[in-house]
């Protein structure tokens, strides 16, 4: 028995769910795909090898109350540990380690660093970060992504 996700065009259902053998797997034009690989396949970066990772940003702004919102040169990257659940900022000035609550939440995980002022969202594929950050009174917002190493 096939129940039916979503269909386009011509009433032909691209996505559908078949239960089989007690697992239910998608049914993706034509290709089966078990739910479970699907699910471990969305969070491989936490879940799998890659337990540090590399946050290169894209875009950084800043925001102060005298000058409002303003893009700013790109002067930091970060290293996301998982398993050692550690957030390391590194600038022209060198690196500081702070420890860090990593949570998984739908296909996002959020990194929060109390200590540090800072707080991230990143996609579990690690093809979205971003990054606000303060200091003193000025917010820093940095966009970017994430891979392994």
């Amino acid at each position: 028995m096939r129940y039916a996700g979503w269909a386009f065009g011509g009433g032909r259902p691209v996505v559908s769910f078949v239960p089989y053998r007690g697992i239910v797997k998608l049914d993706w034009l034509g290709r089966s795909i078990p739910i479970v690989a699907l699910l471990v396949a969305t969070f491989t970066p936490l879940s799998g090898s890659a337990q540090v990772l590399r946050c290169d940003i894209a875009t950084k702004h800043r925001c102060d109350a005298s000058d409002g919102w303003l893009r700013v040169a790109v002067s930091v990257r970060i290293i996301l540990d998982v398993k050692g659940q550690t957030v390391t900022r590194c600038d022209v000035g060198g690196c500081a380690s702070y420890p860090a609550q990593f949570a998984v939440s739908g296909v996002f995980t959020n990194i929060a660093v109390p200590t540090g002022g800072m707080h991230a969202k990143m996609s579990n594929d690690g093809t979205t970060f971003v990054e606000t950050a303060t200091l003193a009174d000025t917010v820093l917002v940095s966009f970017g992504a994430c891979k392994a190493g």
